[in-house]
């Protein structure tokens, strides 16, 4: 293990990175706690989710799409005058699609307020706006920033300086006992600063931001960037609808401690998502030119480190569920058992290793897409179903189920269609 890990420098350090943005986002909530109470929290949770699918939908694929024709080219010959274009084009298609669903989010909100769970009122969907459309901007700038192999700045704009900006925005709330209502406003200040981080790094690597629309081409990157929207969609779905359904079924209570298990869960596949940042380029390139046996080799080692780092954390918390949980409440306590059947679902993700994104990087993306759609599917109706009777266990068990389904099965399509090798051999 310690020669794995030795192997792995730049990982490693994004993996502090990644660990900061952990501990940041841990300290938020426990702030939100201790600034206000458990059902704000839970509301936080709700606006969250709504502005991560508003960002999600406005960015509709293109800053991955954008990455991945980067990535076709040699890394000298990544960032150029030409690809300045490519560049300038994708950014137009962000900004007009986020444009369009800023305004849609306002609309429902405007003429179908009861679509919203309650403590909503027009901060909070301020709030979700405003986020919405920075959340857009930093996606689409870290990712040209990814294909740049400038992998640490993606790191940091991937979720990680935003929450530690938040983190310290809240202590300073805490000591100065603001109001709850800066809770909202402190969460956007904080996507805004990382939002002007974004560009000011992009303008230095001569990155060019030009806004130009055109219906034709419009419709046709949204056509090209579909497959990679509705993975991604798909893949942060799963949560969402666990979320989602406990806001409006169960409780604002039982939303915040979901949302805290989801995060925990992140926790743990801290080294798988530092090891797709570090290598996604990469496995692209090599399956681009063919270089399948380089490629099974790269992915094979790379995904020992990751079992190997990540296993040892999921067992201790499946050992102290509670303990966990306790950190931040106990009201959160109860839900030792959902935290449990989840971390069963997580082990067999961390076995079968960077299987996703192999998928979208072996043009499987519909394929995958696909998959990921019925694993959906099958998780909102068994959720409706088994949270009838069993409560919140019930979506727990739920989202194991399919998480175990659309890895395992992903696995099998890479192996039987190209000989790639994603999951971990004993």
């Amino acid at each position: 293990m310690i020669k794995s890990i030795l192997l792995y420098k730049k990982q490693l350090l994004l993996l502090a990175i990644r660990f900061i943005g952990i501990i940041s986002l841990f300290l938020s909530f426990k702030l939100i706690n201790l600034i206000s109470d458990e059902v704000t929290f839970g509301v936080f949770s709700i606006i969250v989710v709504f502005s991560q699918i508003g960002s999600l939908v406005g960015s509709f694929g293109i800053p991955v799409l954008t990455m991945k024709m980067l990535c076709s080219f040699p890394p000298e010959k990544r960032i150029s005058n030409i690809n300045n274009i490519l560049i300038s084009k994708g950014f137009s298609g962000v900004v007009t699609n986020t444009f369009f669903v800023c305004v849609l989010l306002l609309s429902l909100y405007a003429f179908f307020p009861s679509m919203f769970i309650s403590g909503f009122g027009w901060m909070e969907i301020g709030s979700v706006v405003l986020s919405t459309l920075f959340m857009s901007l930093i996606n689409f700038n870290s990712q040209i920033l990814r294909s740049d192999n400038k992998t640490l700045s993606y790191q940091w704009l991937n979720g990680n300086l935003p929450y530690l900006i938040f983190s310290i925005l809240l202590v300073c709330c805490y000591f100065l006992k603001l109001s709850n209502n800066w809770i909202f406003l402190l969460y956007v200040i904080s996507y805004l600063i990382t939002c002007l981080y974004s560009f000011i790094i992009c303008l230095k690597l001569e990155v060019s931001f030009k806004y130009s629309f055109s219906i034709a081409y419009y419709a046709d990157i949204l056509k090209k960037a579909f497959d990679f929207f509705s993975t991604q969609f798909i893949q942060q779905a799963f949560n969402w609808v666990t979320l989602l359904i406990t806001a409006y079924l169960i409780s604002e209570i039982d939303t915040g401690g979901i949302n805290i298990i989801v995060k925990y869960i992140s926790l743990t596949s801290l080294f798988l998502l530092v090891t797709n940042a570090y290598k996604g380029p990469e496995y692209t390139y090599l399956f681009a030119e063919g270089e399948i046996k380089k490629l099974n080799q790269s992915i094979s080692s790379n995904t020992r480190f990751i079992v190997l780092c990540s296993t040892p954390l999921i067992i201790i918390m499946m050992i102290f569920p509670s303990f966990f949980l306790g950190l931040f409440s106990i009201k959160y306590v109860h839900l030792s058992n959902v935290f449990l059947v989840m971390l069963i679902g997580t082990l067999v993700n961390t076995f079968c290793g960077s299987v996703g994104m192999l998928m979208q990087m072996t043009q499987q993306q519909t394929r995958f897409r696909n998959i990921m759609f019925i694993a959906l599917l099958l998780h909102i109706i068994l959720s409706f179903i088994l949270s009838k009777g069993y409560g919140v266990l019930g979506l727990g068990v739920s989202l194991a189920i399919v998480m175990i389904y659309w890895n395992i099965h992903s696995s099998i399509i890479l192996q039987r269609k190209h000989g790639v090798i994603s999951y971990f051999k004993f």
